[in-house]
């Protein structure tokens, strides 16, 4: 068997960098402008950079696709928990989910949306932005993390 010799460059010159890669560096860290625009509670999703760097942190904006193309878009977020090897979950942990779930994740016929996904992720989906941020913490409290999947 004749086989071509592999010689992989590791090293991208920075003009083929991507916009998601130039984001990251001139937003001068991962967590980047997040903060503030979580905190911007006048517009209901985030600036791009924003959302681009948010999926390395596991949160992902969505929108109601179940509404009318013509109307406003209702901005919605998803959260992931990665869960590797697919647990175990402490009592603490599993009680956290089911709260935050219970508490912030209602689509629009009021039922919690709790998924657990093949992947070994919990996902919470429906979130409203003002919520992001103690959720991300609550979860933190108890010992789980949102990371992208």
């Amino acid at each position: 068997m004749n086989r071509k010799p592999c010689n992989p460059n590791f090293n991208t010159p920075p003009e083929k960098f991507s916009k998601e890669e130039l984001n990251k560096i001139t937003a001068g860290s991962i967590s980047g402008n997040i903060r503030a625009d979580f905190a911007d509670l006048g517009r209901s999703d985030v600036a791009w950079e924003t959302e681009a760097l948010v999926k390395s942190h596991g949160i992902y904006l969505e929108f109601n696709r179940d509404k009318e193309a013509s109307e406003d878009k209702e901005w919605i977020f998803m959260l992931r928990i990665s869960i590797p090897g697919g647990g175990p979950l402490n009592r603490k942990q599993y009680n956290t989910v089911e709260e935050i779930s219970q508490k912030y994740t209602k689509n629009p016929e009021g039922i919690p949306s709790i998924r657990l996904t093949n992947r070994q992720n919990i996902q919470f989906h429906w979130i409203k932005k003002e919520n992001v941020p103690i959720i991300v913490k609550t979860l933190a409290e108890s010992g789980l993390n949102t990371l992208n999947g």
